[in-house]
């Protein structure tokens, strides 16, 4: 009985073992892919005039988490802002005071896309630091992120009675839904 059920065990194992290898190709995977950038700047300029309108560097979209999860920039199906979050890295003590609103958008490399509204927020708690965007929840940005890099601009609208002397430097935090195909 021994020498029947071994054989029969070591069958099922490679079967399974060699189904499931077949599976993989062609599946798709859906994981978080964050970004994040320091190049966002509130010019004080722009902030004692009421308005501004800044734009970030170019962040890559090329990430180590396409290896991760045996895809590529070139296989993504769909990618969905899932948060946006911007935090104040300088001046020290610097708070969203002299903000009222801000609007976030968002463009793949070269823009022959457009640029695409991602995020807005109206400033309640102006002694904050840091400012959890609404997003935008129906917005595929997976053209813009296979474009191997986007940048984001930032628009809105400043309290005029404050005497702002300092660029703001914000910190970028993004993460996505993507979804990929397996290589």
């Amino acid at each position: 009985m021994k020498k029947f059920i071994f054989p029969l065990i070591f069958a099922v194992i490679g079967t399974a073992f060699g189904l499931s290898s077949c599976l993989d190709e062609g599946l798709s995977a859906t994981f978080d892919l964050k970004f994040n950038t320091n190049s966002l700047t509130f010019k004080s300029t722009s902030i004692n005039q009421g308005s501004f309108d800044e734009i970030s560097e170019e962040i890559s979209t090329d990430s180590k988490d396409f290896a991760t999860y045996n895809t590529s920039l070139d296989k993504l199906e769909s990618a969905k802002l899932k948060s946006l979050k911007i935090t104040i890295t300088a001046p020290s003590g610097q708070n969203f005071e002299f903000l009222k609103n801000v609007k976030v958008f968002l463009e793949g490399r070269g823009g022959s896309k457009g640029e695409q509204l991602v995020a807005s927020k109206t400033i309640t708690d102006g002694s904050a630091t840091v400012v959890e965007m609404d997003v935008e929840s129906d917005v595929n940005l997976v053209d813009h992120i296979k474009m191997g890099a986007f940048t984001l601009r930032a628009e809105g609208v400043t309290k005029t009675d404050l005497n702002v002397t300092d660029d703001i430097k914000c910190l970028l935090e993004l993460s996505c839904d993507v979804t990929a195909k397996a290589i």
